[in-house]
């Protein structure tokens, strides 16, 4: 084989190599195209269910229990329903109270069981745990404890209490390394809310 011939080959392994990868690149970067990237982390709230997560509170009652960490409260976002185990079914309310929604929140949440014993289960775990502090919600008995996420770096109030066959609970999310709630204030503002909400059960 000629030393012309194999030039000439080279030179067109590189012009069909160079076509192909501005192929892709225009494939991927089409200025002209509209949402040719979705996003695969994505999730569409399932609203064809309610279950009053985000009725329970009004946004003035949220600012008036959290006090200033709340002055730049977000609007609802509303999870709509979600399974959990077998019948179980939940829905949350979500208020950011700063630039991170999933780090820094007020959230409301309404679980339904369908059994009996998933409530009974819950319920003597609270009991026999020892880091949960017992209180009082409308005459129901209430749990409140805190949580700190390591991975994430936030800490997370909350209070659970049971009526019927409905579990309610509410929590404050807030950054480790910028702080605005303690044990007894959030304990204050969370038990506040959980007397005012308006109830499904």
């Amino acid at each position: 084989m000629s030393k012309k011939i194999i030039i000439l080959s080279i030179v067109a392994f590189i012009v069909v190599v160079g076509a192909a990868i501005g192929t892709l690149w225009f494939i991927n970067n089409n200025p002209w195209a509209t949402n040719t990237k979705a996003d695969p982390t994505a999730v569409v709230p399932d609203l064809t269910e309610d279950y009053g997560a985000c009725n329970m509170l009004t946004k003035d009652q949220i600012v008036s229990a959290l006090g200033s960490s709340a002055n730049n409260l977000g609007d609802a976002y509303n999870s709509g329903r979600i399974f959990s185990q077998g019948d179980t079914k939940s829905q949350f309310c979500r208020f950011s109270l700063g630039d991170s929604a999933e780090t820094n929140n007020f959230k409301s949440e309404v679980t339904i069981y369908a059994e009996q014993h998933f409530i009974d289960d819950a319920t003597k775990a609270f009991n026999d745990d020892t880091t949960v502090t017992k209180v009082a919600v409308n005459g129901n008995d209430g749990f409140f404890y805190i949580k700190k996420d390591e991975l994430q770096k936030t800490e997370r109030f909350e209070l659970t209490f049971y009526k019927g066959m409905n579990q309610y609970t509410f929590t404050l999310t807030q950054p480790l390394d910028s702080t605005m709630f303690n044990e007894s204030s959030a304990k204050t503002a969370l038990t506040t809310l959980a007397g005012e909400a308006k109830l499904t059960q």
